[in-house]
């Protein structure tokens, strides 16, 4: 039953009733055309819910919350005699609403985690029913004054955390707040069946967020470093990347969670240990639970890319080019052959599993044409440097996705081109290339764009048989039309994927 009152509490209007808790009644109250909660509280018995003076409660909860790492509203006053206070009112809807909608924001989600590690090291729980969060502008708030000392049964892993894919239980409970019997079981507990598929997924995710050991790496870098926010960055089929952000600032954190290419990983560690003025800066990297992780510093800035598309301005791919050209000016004293005979060697290695006649057929020109290739020192190379993998901030350009690599700087350019060129990017493209000729020219130019094409291709191929990453196929329906373009010592289509 709603609780009874005047239109005015102290000068706060009262505007309308907006719920009834286990502890009080609450109330929208408006004062100088700003509104906020008024919570009255009663003295109705919950049978898991039991403290001799409620207020007295929450106002030393709000203590405690007050200096922790989640936001809640901020404490405006309140009457011991009266039992109440009012406190500020923030609007959006809570995660509830979201989940209801089936709206499951993993971030949301990850960043609730974050908290609850941090409120658990303090032997704190905090009550992490979904209603009791409002997600807004990335920021997770916990709208309710309530700490309990902490108990694993009712911690965010063993109880929080099987409500968050809830959708048909909230979408009930939300009609009345009152019926529970599609998130509860008959003993009170969160029902696990309805929900296991995708809160087994997100405690494997979570899995690679230790987030007290990152807290204990950012310490090296900030002082008492608060993480505010965790979310998802489009990742591989090898690692997951998250970016965390605490007050100071943000980092970009990467896990490995497939080893089978730990040689690759201790390539990518060593570029950034060999830095040069365009990578962002490696802080730390290590071993947890089996999985390598890689903390860097977190570039702000946009994609060249991006950038093109909206400004259509040829100074960013002559930047974008002219920054791969000062790349390759680092040499060591190796020369081509060496690089196009380990690149054969390890396209042969792949076809051993393909059996793709295509591929053996180039193979066989690429080894006919190699002796007459002009040698030259084996320049500093990216691998896979594309608009995508470059980001321009107050008039710095970053590039990101290294791996530690001598290479001939022809393949390179041409492995960019070639991108390009499949992706139905021929206009960047041949600016690109263009650019790179005119201030460094190319010669044995079909050679190493026969090369990089057909390395591309066993490589994708290799992935598509492994199924090791999911969005392979939307990647080749754009870039296998024009696949056989790019084999100049063939006239037929000879690389199918099919």
């Amino acid at each position: 039953m709603e609780h009874k009152l005047e239109q005015y509490i102290e000068d706060y209007k009262i505007i309308k009733f907006l719920g009834r808790g286990k502890s009080a009644y609450s109330y929208l109250v408006e004062k100088n055309d700003v509104f906020y909660v008024y919570k009255q509280m009663h003295q109705e018995k919950i049978d898991y819910y039991h403290f001799d003076d409620k207020l007295e409660h929450e106002l030393s909860a709000y203590k405690v919350l007050k200096d922790s790492s989640i936001r809640i509203p901020k404490l405006i006053s309140y009457d011991q005699e009266k039992q109440y206070l009012i406190k500020e009112y923030i609007d959006g809807p809570t995660l509830a609403e979201y989940i209801s909608k089936g709206t499951f924001d993993i971030d949301a989600f990850l960043t609730l985690y974050a908290h609850a590690m941090v409120l658990e090291k303090q032997k704190i729980n905090i009550d992490y029913f979904p209603t009791n969060f409002i997600y807004k502008d990335g920021e997770i708030i916990y709208i309710d004054y309530e700490i309990n000392e902490y108990h694993a049964s009712w911690d965010f892993i063993h109880w929080g955390s099987l409500f968050l894919f809830h959708q048909k239980g909230f979408l009930q409970y939300l009609k009345d707040f009152k019926d529970t019997s599609l998130l509860l079981d008959d003993q009170g507990l969160p029902q696990v069946d309805p929900v296991k598929k995708e809160h087994d997924a997100f405690m494997e995710l979570i899995k690679l967020l230790p987030i007290l050991d990152i807290i204990e790496k950012l310490q090296k870098i900030e002082i008492k470093p608060v993480i505010t926010r965790i979310s998802t960055i489009n990742s591989g089929f090898a690692a997951k990347v998250f970016k965390i952000e605490t007050k100071v600032q943000a980092y970009i954190y990467k896990v490995y969670d497939n080893l089978s290419i730990k040689d690759s990983i201790r390539l990518e560690i060593k570029a950034y240990e060999e830095p040069n003025q365009y990578m962002p800066k490696m802080y730390d990297h290590g071993m947890h639970n089996g999985f390598i992780w890689i903390l860097f510093e977190f570039i702000d800035g946009e994609k060249t890319m991006d950038l093109y598309q909206k400004t259509q301005e040829t100074r960013l791919i002559e930047a974008f080019t002219d920054a791969l050209i000062n790349v390759h000016q680092e040499t060591n004293q190796q020369t081509s052959h060496d690089f196009i005979d380990e690149e054969i060697h390890q396209i042969e290695r792949i076809n051993s599993n393909l059996k793709d006649q295509g591929i053996s057929k180039i193979i066989e020109v690429l080894k006919e044409k190699k002796a007459d290739i002009k040698a030259c020192p084996l320049s500093r190379i990216h691998g896979d440097y594309h608009p995508w993998n470059t980001l321009h901030k107050d008039d710095q350009m970053y590039i990101i996705d290294w791996m530690y690599r001598y290479g001939d700087y022809r393949y390179d350019v041409m492995w960019t081109y070639a991108l390009l060129y499949r992706s139905g990017f021929e206009e960047i493209a041949n600016l690109f290339l263009k650019r790179y000729q005119d201030k460094h020219p190319i010669i044995d130019m079909d050679f190493f764009l026969t090369l990089a094409n057909v390395r591309w291709f066993a490589n994708v191929k290799l992935s598509l048989v492994n199924k090791q990453q999911d969005d392979l196929y939307d990647i080749i329906k754009f870039q296998r039309e024009k696949l056989n373009e790019l084999n100049p010592f063939f006239k037929e289509k000879i690389l199918k994927f099919n």
